[in-house]
């Protein structure tokens, strides 16, 4: 028997609907999926840098410190909000009594690895990082509307 155009219309249509189902399908594997904001992870891994870079110059590691992580997670927010990294100009004002030395490192960029590098080639964030009567650490990170990572580091000595 002899198939006219009609009888094949609705397998090419079968074979159409498959073939999207097929394309959707692996594209939801193929493709990435949303970036996932998060600040405790990348605050953690930014901490652990400035840890690695002070060990490696033979320098004690830094203790997290609450005070100074509330600290520097207001500050990056600050930055986030505004859009551009500026120094909070006010940390003496904002530590309780005790400390006796303190110091920021603030930063902008795509990621918090890249922004330690930065801080890493910079005479002045490296010798905040060096700092060697610092035993304290608090590392704020928040992101800008446009995915910039902005952060804030907060060094302290009790």
């Amino acid at each position: 028997m002899h198939r006219t155009a009609e009888m094949q219309r609705p397998r090419n249509n079968r074979a159409r609907l498959l073939m999207a189902g097929l394309l959707v399908a692996v594209s939801m594997f193929a493709l990435p999926g949303p970036v996932v904001a998060d600040p405790a992870g990348d605050a953690s891994i930014l901490a652990d840098l400035v840890n690695q870079s002070r060990a490696a110059d033979g320098f004690h590691r830094l203790i997290p410190d609450p005070e100074l992580q509330v600290l520097a997670s207001r500050h990056a927010n600050r930055m986030a909000e505004r859009g551009y990294a500026f120094h909070s100009g006010t940390l003496a004002d904002q530590l309780s009594w005790g400390w006796w030395a303190w110091g920021e490192n603030v930063g902008s960029g795509p990621s918090v690895e890249a922004i330690h590098a930065d801080f890493r080639n910079s005479r002045s964030h490296a010798a905040t990082i060096l700092g060697s009567s610092y035993n304290y650490l608090g590392v704020g990170v928040a992101y800008g509307r446009d995915g910039t990572v902005y952060v804030a580091q907060v060094f302290g000595a009790w």
